[in-house]
């Protein structure tokens, strides 16, 4: 009976120590911590350095920041200035934003203005509204 009791003790300290263990970038340690030390593994992931450059990959990945061209530190995704080295970030544009800017305009179909206001293309040779014949043809 009191095997059953440690037992879920020991896979609530698993579950818990993983969650602690995510926030500081060492999920997997945090589940064994947990596993096998119960409370104690608890505090030993609460009290371990959170792991920096794992933590900074998830936040590149994730989209939330980017590094800094100069330095390489991580800052904010949205910085204007690097508050490591202090140089003036460059502007990133999201994929659909730099797609339409580098996407070719498309053809515009040249029009000539009727003399009762309405807009034609240039192909017809009289107004598609008033019938009026297009000057110079």
């Amino acid at each position: 009976m009191y095997g059953l009791y440690i037992l879920s003790g020991l896979i609530v300290c698993c579950a818990l120590g993983a969650w602690f263990g995510s926030m500081r970038g060492r999920r997997g340690l945090g589940a064994a911590l947990g596993l096998c030390l119960g409370p104690i593994g608890l505090i030993l992931i609460a009290v371990l350095p959170p792991d920096q450059s794992r933590l900074d990959d998830e936040a590149i990945a994730g989209g939330d920041a980017r590094r800094c061209p100069h330095c390489a530190e991580v800052v904010k995704k949205d910085a204007l200035v690097c508050k490591h080295c202090g140089i003036t970030m460059p502007r990133t544009f999201s994929a659909a934003v730099e797609s339409a800017r580098t996407a070719p305009m498309p053809a515009v179909d040249p029009k000539w203005i009727c003399a009762c206001g309405a807009p034609n293309s240039a192909t017809v040779a009289a107004c598609e509204f008033c019938g009026a014949r297009r000057p110079g043809h």
